[in-house]
């Protein structure tokens, strides 16, 4: 079996634009929650988005897994729409609640990954498993696969679910709040494996703490309802952070917006 790391489905080696956010507006109910949202990300591109509790960073990420439409502007994945680009986005949630007594086992939660690339009660495959190993391997669990995930550390538990998403053969990865309350080294760990993955994934993560995910993205945004390049990343960790009104341009994000 090949345990090497997850590779992407198709490589071209011509990098282009992977997703596209044009004119985008979305409300729940009728306040509006995203407002005029414009961005353009290049494949194998690294995005953090930063932002204010309410100010639509969850929002924007139920718009590209298609849960949510768009009431005014479009939304391009790989040249398709949010619902119909599902399978080549791998999905990390910010936080999961489970039952830490009930017996699920490590590779039974990442072969989640694999259900929707196989008919209704049509049996794993070998490529499966396949697969799945492949995903354990890229973030160094597949010695644990058969231990109980309830048993697990929580930096241990969302390496597990970056595995899962990677086993659905992914090429944008979208992670809601990755590093969320586990301990710095597990930080440590999680970022690492994010910036190999970028070598063949393209990433946009969501993160309340602007040090960490300035260390790992290459391009930050500043997202209130409305979108705003914030600064490079690599500038960001060199010179003290300017204020909102003092935004930098960004090299692979391109922004039209009204403010």
């Amino acid at each position: 079996m090949n345990l090497a790391a997850v590779e992407p489905m198709t490589d071209s080696g011509n990098l282009g634009e992977v997703l596209a956010i044009r004119n985008l507006w979305a409300k729940y109910d009728r306040e509006y929650i995203l407002q005029d949202v414009n961005l353009s990300v290049q494949e194998r591109d690294y995005i953090g988005i930063v932002g204010p509790n309410g100010g639509g960073k969850t929002t924007l990420l139920k718009v590209l897994l298609g849960l949510l439409s768009p009431s005014k502007g479009e939304v391009s994945i790989l040249g398709r729409g949010p619902k119909q680009a599902r399978q080549y986005v791998g999905y990390v949630p910010q936080a999961v609640e489970f039952d830490r007594a009930f017996p699920i086992s490590v590779w039974d939660v990442v072969r989640q990954g694999r259900l929707g690339k196989r008919r209704l009660f049509q049996p794993y495959t070998p490529q499966d498993d396949e697969i799945v190993a492949r995903s354990l391997q890229s973030v160094n669990l597949l010695e644990m696969r058969h231990s109980p995930l309830g048993e697990l550390s929580g930096g241990q538990r969302q390496r597990v679910y970056i595995a899962r998403a990677l086993a659905t053969e992914p090429q944008i990865l979208l992670l809601d709040e990755p590093t969320a309350n586990i301990d710095p080294e597990m930080t440590d760990q999680v970022g690492s494996i994010l910036q190999e993955l970028n070598q063949f994934i393209t990433i946009v993560m969501i993160s309340h703490d602007l040090g960490s995910i300035s260390s790992l993205a290459k391009n930050l945004v500043y997202l209130n309802r409305r979108l705003l390049p914030y600064h490079y990343a690599s500038q960001l960790r060199q010179e003290p952070t300017r204020g909102k009104g003092e935004v930098l341009p960004l090299k692979y994000c391109q922004f039209t917006s009204n403010i």
